[in-house]
């Protein structure tokens, strides 16, 4: 794994392909049930491989990057996804980028490569508003994906959200967020308490960058128990999905 930072732009690169769970730029979230769930790593990335259902309690696997930055930024994560299926019931599973803004919301920026009882897989583009529901925004977009980088970009107030494949970058879609500092970014692998489907993931390498100073997270502690609130705010999130097709379902009968 490798870590470059340099000049007043700064910027952050681990490359998964060494021990990516002493890095002190991560904090690792390993499966909890390993007999339906493995994380590994090797020389080509950090490897997590699903089976079809879960008989624990549905928790998400995955990592945190202890960086945080305000203003604009470019946020990166390359990866293949060889397998995800429809979920058997539930709200659904996938690979998801939260980055929670430090507004007074609570608002919660997602991108994710995620699939449904009814779709996917797709593109998932939300922004989660826990302290005024009415105001989140759940946006999925149909795509051509299996192996590429998910890009996160702010450029003053507006988020863009960007797929990289063979060198070419598409923009799918822009929200207008704030300017706000941004907290740890996250990487969750969601499961359900049942209804999963398989899936198998290689996540290659990340980026993170600003043209402002970046600051790092100091843990007293790389105990995992950050990951109760993120899966909340993941429930959350899937409920929230839930509920809109809900909605789209009575009004698409109504009409």
């Amino acid at each position: 794994m490798q870590l470059n930072c340099s000049g007043v732009a700064e910027e952050y690169m681990i490359q998964f392909d060494g021990d990516a769970f002493d890095n002190p730029i991560l904090q690792i979230h390993p499966p909890a049930d390993k007999t339906v769930e493995v994380m590994s790593v090797d020389g080509n990335g950090l490897s997590i491989r699903q089976q079809e259902d879960d008989t624990g309690a549905g928790q998400a696997c995955g990592f945190k990057v202890l960086l945080t930055a305000t203003g604009d930024f470019t946020f990166d994560l390359a990866f293949a996804c060889s397998e995800l299926q429809r979920v058997n019931a539930g709200w659904g599973q996938g690979l998801v980028i939260r980055i929670p803004v430090e507004d007074k919301a609570g608002t919660v920026v997602t991108f994710g490569w995620t699939t449904t009882i009814n779709s996917g897989p797709e593109l998932l583009i939300a922004r989660e508003v826990p302290l005024r529901p009415v105001q989140s925004e759940y946006i999925r977009r149909s795509y051509d994906f299996s192996d590429g980088t998910l890009r996160v970009q702010r450029d003053g107030e507006r988020f863009d959200f960007s797929v990289i494949q063979k060198g070419e970058s598409t923009t799918v879609e822009s929200l207008a967020i704030g300017r706000q500092k941004i907290g740890n970014i996250e990487v969750a692998f969601t499961r359900q308490k049942s209804g999963n489907a398989p899936a198998t993931y290689l996540v290659k390498n990340l980026a993170f960058k600003s043209p402002n100073k970046i600051e790092r997270t100091i843990l007293e502690s790389r105990r995992q128990i950050w990951w109760t609130p993120v899966a909340a705010s993941v429930l959350f999130l899937l409920i929230g999905l839930a509920i809109r097709r809900q909605l789209m379902l009575v009004e698409t009968q109504t009409n």
